[in-house]
């Protein structure tokens, strides 16, 4: 899905988070190797440098490119 944000214009930001999940979701259940979702947690608890069980948004970006 190729949406720019004028698109989203007036659309609650709950649905942008939905649409992104959404996309994360099929990402991962098309890579089929039964362990996706282990190994992304694995690089994401990699990626946050002060263990505080969240990541800003570039460990994520980080964490997401090392998945591929």
């Amino acid at each position: 899905m190729n949406t720019r944000i004028s698109q989203l214009f007036g659309v609650g930001l709950d649905v942008e988070i939905a649409r992104i999940n959404m996309r994360l979701v099929m990402i991962i259940q098309k890579r089929n190797d039964g362990l996706s979702l282990r190994n992304l947690l694995h690089i994401c608890r990699t990626c946050d440098a002060n263990n505080s069980g969240s990541l800003d948004r570039e460990n994520f970006e980080k964490a997401l490119k090392k998945y591929k």
